[in-house]
């Protein structure tokens, strides 16, 4: 995929994540609350950076324990307590 396209896609999707954001806080009622004359673009930018780079380390942090959960992996420290084990930490 070109790299253009990638940055494409990127801005494309943190265009829509404002805009859903400012639906869902127009529709609750929130938006009053964001600011006394309409939506604050630059605080709603600021709180989609956090949220999302807050989403993206916790993604980030669980992924390597979720892949080994639903793998089903044990990881081997060392020697192994018996044949099969050792053979498999040499490798």
């Amino acid at each position: 995929m070109a790299i253009g396209k990638r940055i494409l896609l990127f801005l494309l999707t943190n265009v829509l994540i404002i805009v859903t954001i400012s639906v869902v806080t127009s529709v609750l009622g929130i938006k009053p609350y964001l600011s006394a004359k309409g939506i604050d673009y630059g605080s709603l930018l600021v709180f989609c950076a956090l949220w999302g780079f807050g989403g993206a380390l916790i993604s980030l942090g669980l992924s390597r324990i979720m892949a080994k959960w639903m793998m089903g992996v044990r990881v081997i420290k060392g020697f192994g307590a018996n044949n099969e084990e050792r053979w498999l930490g040499s490798g």
